[in-house]
């Protein structure tokens, strides 16, 4: 018994001690101007040849060489950006080609975003910056980007999931983007046939149903994932007994969807379902149904989003009503108990 306990302490010193290594390293000028990840990036991709920037700005990046988080992630911490930006009188360029250019689905509204020059990667002119809560913890990600701006003179091209100013989200969403002609007709067409008022519900499964890969997260068996099914069905029902408007329903899982498309007053909408940070080769269509998804959300008039058991509580829904100004729930539940936390 001794020894284990000496092992959890082990451990848990071993990860006080990583944290107080990337927290020096991204503060402590003397360790050097790039911390481990940075440089690995700044080593692989950036060089003397470039030519110079045309303009020094901040450049979101979104290209694949890290790990990006999917949609609702992506869009917060790119208006968390932009309003920094906004705020230090910076100009703001968002650089997205993973897995697809985001201007095939959302283009600019009163912010031309895009990069319309090629980017620099020359270091002399460029650095790449990695600002992850697992090297860094969120709160102090600002004074890290007030640090890099303010005390060197090159474009920051930045890697980041940050929440920081989240405030303003439904502002800056708004002035960033608007849906492309495509994806405006895709969304004129669902809520046509929807035909009514309704309200949204949301679940997210990750693999538990098996449907896909993503990560290393739990897959159950078939006993068990019939039992999750009708948990999440019944709550439905639950719902819709105590709001009679139409209900939306969206999910990761298209075995999930097939089940609850069959209740009489669920609308579903057509098309495959992935998650971006793990799907690099889909269709325009498959990517196409993830925003369909996120602005049918944004217009409903509620949304509950549902988690019981190991299921993900996704920021999505959250991210979707709160871009369109509307108001959102978590409910969190299983056989006997129910616990409802407010967006």
């Amino acid at each position: 018994m001794e020894w284990k306990y000496r092992r959890i302490m082990f451990s848990i010193i071993n990860e006080i001690k990583e944290k107080i290594i990337h927290f020096v390293s991204l503060y402590n000028w003397r360790i050097g101007p790039t911390h481990k990840a940075e440089s690995f990036l700044l080593k692989q991709y950036y060089n003397l040849q470039d030519r110079d920037n045309q303009l020094r700005s901040v450049v979101f990046m979104i290209d694949g060489r890290e790990k990006h988080g999917g949609l609702a992630d992506r869009f917060r911490s790119i208006c968390t950006i932009y309003h920094w930006c906004k705020k230090n009188n910076v100009p703001f360029k968002l650089y997205y080609t993973s897995p697809f250019k985001l201007e095939e689905y959302l283009i600019p509204n009163e912010i031309d975003w895009i990069c319309h020059e090629p980017l620099s990667y020359n270091k002399k002119y460029s650095r790449p910056v990695v600002m992850f809560d697992y090297l860094l913890p969120m709160k102090y990600h600002e004074r890290y980007l007030n640090r890099l701006w303010y005390h060197s003179n090159q474009t920051l091209h930045l890697y980041t999931y940050s929440f920081f100013a989240m405030k303003t989200y439904r502002e800056d969403f708004n002035k960033l983007f608007k849906p492309c002609k495509r994806l405006q007709h895709e969304i004129d067409t669902n809520l046509e046939n929807i035909g009514c008022p309704y309200i949204a519900v949301v679940t997210r499964f990750q693999q538990l149903l098996g449907d896909f890969h993503e990560g290393n997260f739990k897959i159950l068996d078939a006993k068990e994932r019939t039992k999750l099914i009708n948990l999440c069905i019944n709550k439905i029902k639950e719902i819709h007994r105590k709001d009679s408007r139409k209900i939306l329903c969206t999910s990761d899982s298209f075995t999930f969807l097939k089940e609850v498309a069959k209740l009489d007053f669920v609308y579903t909408i057509p098309g495959k379902v992935v998650h971006i940070d793990y799907n690099e080769n889909a269709s325009y269509d498959t990517y196409l149904k993830s925003f369909v998804d996120f602005y049918m959300i944004g217009h409903a008039d509620f949304t509950h989003l549902l988690v019981s058991g190991d299921m993900y509580r996704s920021g999505f829904p959250g991210a979707a009503a709160q871009a369109m100004g509307k108001p959102w729930d978590i409910i969190e539940f299983d056989e006997y108990s129910e616990n409802i936390i407010k967006g």
